[in-house]
């Protein structure tokens, strides 16, 4: 119980005040605030020593249109019978349009006159499911609940990474993505299939540096804090998440729909993502949509290359988003998967992995 209300605590830790704004931001990044009523909205730009109100944006009714007209693209690429493949050119021409729309309406004109090429954004509401970073390609975006998450925060773990892998016929891959990430994590721990318990995992997890479970995702939209991550031997919730005190510094949920969250009152988000947040890892990775096997383990290998080299996380997933754009290995495929790190959620630590 005590150890839940330090988990509670950081997720509502007390908002950022205006004079904290200048030493939050790193050194050429801006943040973007949006709140918005139900047929209008507005945001707010935070630049260090300046902050800008831009009105006359979309409301809510819009940002839920937006948000389920990108998840329907993206879940129609999933649809069997062959039909991803024989439309292909059309189901990614679709996507591409209803994340241009989406970036035109609210992100656009927040972004007019700010030269800032990393990005903090804020959502409200139904901007919740907008992934973001694929709104903005040119830039390296990262999604917080709060600018409270920038705050230093001390006593993170420093134990060796720890990494979970549940294979099965629907993710056979999942060993594998796990081996290839350890092999960029030195002395990181690799528990895999029955090994990759509950016990293990509550037991490991507080001490990690690194996070990575490699296994099926599930959400719940009736009880989100009952959304959950396949182990070996079950199922762990977000709410179970919550209840345990985590440093690590960055956590990859690599798995369906990991970042998909309810949103309560109060802008309150529920899900996975809530659970790992809340329970103080700096930064997490997760997706919003459901995620392909075989290429997420490519992706994950992208992903680790770019931060065992120093990068920070959002600029190794920005370098991701732009390999796999360049790549003409899944140029021509309706790519579900080329969006996943655009489903991403970060508490925006904006760290290197190591160091």
């Amino acid at each position: 119980r005590a150890s839940r209300g330090r988990a509670e605590a950081s997720c509502a830790a007390a908002p950022a005040t205006e004079e904290e704004i200048p030493a939050l931001l790193p050194e050429g990044t801006a943040a973007v605030a949006f709140l918005l009523g139900e047929e209008d909205g507005a945001a707010l730009v935070l630049r260090r020593g300046a902050v800008a109100a831009v009105r006359g944006l979309p409301g809510r009714t819009r940002a839920r249109e937006a948000a389920a007209a990108i998840r329907h693209e993206m879940e129609r690429a999933f649809l069997g019978g062959g039909f991803g493949d024989r439309h292909a050119r059309r189901l990614r021409e679709d996507a591409e349009e209803a994340l241009a729309a989406a970036g035109r309406e609210f992100l656009e004109p927040a972004l007019r006159g700010v030269p800032e090429r990393r990005l903090v954004v804020l959502p409200h509401g139904p901007l919740h499911g907008l992934p973001f970073p694929a709104l903005a390609p040119d830039r390296s975006v990262s999604v917080s609940p709060s600018l409270a998450f920038l705050r230093p925060r001390p006593g993170g773990a420093t134990g060796p990474a720890l990494l979970l892998a549940v294979a099965d016929g629907a993710a056979a891959s999942a060993g594998e993505e796990a081996d290839r990430v350890a092999a960029r994590l030195p002395g990181a721990r690799v528990l895999r299939g029955a090994d990759a318990t509950r016990a293990s995992f509550f037991a490991a997890a507080p001490g990690a540096s690194v996070l990575h479970l490699a296994t099926h995702g599930l959400f719940r939209s009736d009880n989100p804090l009952a959304s959950a991550l396949r182990l070996g031997d079950g199922w762990v919730a977000a709410h179970e998440v919550l209840g345990m005190r985590l440093g690590a510094r960055l956590a990859v949920l690599s798995a369906c729909e990991s970042a998909v969250s309810r949103v309560a009152p109060g802008d309150e988000i529920l899900g996975l993502a809530r659970g790992f947040l809340g329970a103080g890892a700096r930064a997490l990775v997760a997706s919003l949509w459901r995620v392909p096997d075989r290429p997420t383990a490519d992706l994950m290998d992208l992903l680790y290359d770019g931060l065992a080299g120093g990068l920070l996380v959002d600029e190794a997933l920005r370098r991701l988003d732009a390999a796999v754009e360049a790549s003409g290995h899944w140029r021509h495929r309706r790519d579900p998967h080329r969006h996943r790190s655009h489903g991403r959620l970060l508490d925006l630590r904006l760290r290197k992995l190591h160091g």
